[in-house]
């Protein structure tokens, strides 16, 4: 039984009333998004319902849940974003470091405790010297 957004199996998002999310009942794909199938392609639930509503989603753009549910189907709940900003918005751990302005080890990213590359990437010095410790502890002990 397949799940489409045209024939006579539709499936339609459940609304929670508590946080307005529209939820997605039907499949979902690898990463927890919900899975639509149209015109025999899958696309992801939440921009079908945008595009739906809003129109295209511009090239190289992202549409970000303000809700942080990745079952929500509710255009009211997304955005129109760069991938960059969709990225230093997100929960993963380095992203959270980069926010509070430390490493991944908790180290707290200073002018004086930082290496600031041309590029625009930082390293906690720190964490390079204890890294660097550790590589000339291997070397010399592969040598003994």
């Amino acid at each position: 039984m397949s799940e489409t957004t045209t024939g006579r199996y539709r499936v339609h998002p459940v609304v929670d009333e508590a946080t307005g999310c529209h939820n997605w009942p039907g499949s979902t794909q690898g990463k927890g998004y919900g899975k639509v199938v149209r015109e025999g392609r899958q696309q992801q639930a939440h921009r079908w319902y945008w595009i739906q509503r809003n129109g295209p989603i511009p090239a190289g753009m992202q549409l970000d849940h303000l809700c942080r549910n990745r079952l929500c189907c509710n255009p009211d709940h997304l955005e129109i974003v760069t991938n960059r900003e969709n990225q230093l918005r997100g929960m993963a751990p380095n992203v959270v470091a980069h926010r509070e302005n430390r490493c991944r080890r908790g180290h707290a990213m200073t002018a004086e405790n930082t290496y600031r590359y041309a590029d625009g990437h930082r390293t906690c010095r720190t964490c390079a010297l204890a890294g660097a410790k550790r590589y000339y502890a291997r070397k010399k002990a592969a040598q003994a």
